[in-house]
């Protein structure tokens, strides 16, 4: 289990990430699968930095375990804005195409690269659990 406390500031992202993409290869994952979810973890987080806290500094607990079957489960734990990404669809390109407001590229590209995607806010706090399968034979 991997657990940090940082600043919801895109700057500090990189030193999380690197930590997390050396945490994710002891669960078995490879260079590219481990990029891959990180990028999905990158977007989750760069909401929260970007979004969570816009009148004040903030921070997010970022933790990463094991969820059995060859998963891992990554939580980010912030006390900003609620916003749930799994109760939002991203706009249709064809309604953007018409001048509507675009938006939800970053939860639709989240979608693709997690496994499953989980949100739930309590006691003031929010959280937002990425899940993601390790698969055999996976480049």
């Amino acid at each position: 289990m991997y657990e940090t406390r940082i600043p919801a500031k895109l700057a500090a992202w990189n030193e999380a990430r690197r930590e997390l993409e050396e945490e994710l290869s002891r669960y078995g994952f490879t260079p590219a699968e481990a990029v891959s979810f990180l990028v999905a973890a990158e977007e989750a987080f760069a909401n929260i930095a970007s979004y969570a806290y816009p009148e004040r500094d903030g921070e997010c607990v970022i933790r990463l375990e094991d969820a059995g079957e060859n998963g891992v489960r990554l939580t980010f734990t912030d006390r900003g804005i609620p916003f749930d990404p799994t109760a939002y669809t991203p706009r249709e390109p064809i309604r953007q195409a018409r001048g509507e407001k675009p938006g939800g590229f970053g939860i639709a590209m989240m979608r693709e690269r997690t496994d499953e995607i989980r949100y739930e806010q309590a006691d003031g706090r929010n959280r937002l659990t990425l899940i993601r399968y390790h698969k055999e034979g996976e480049q």
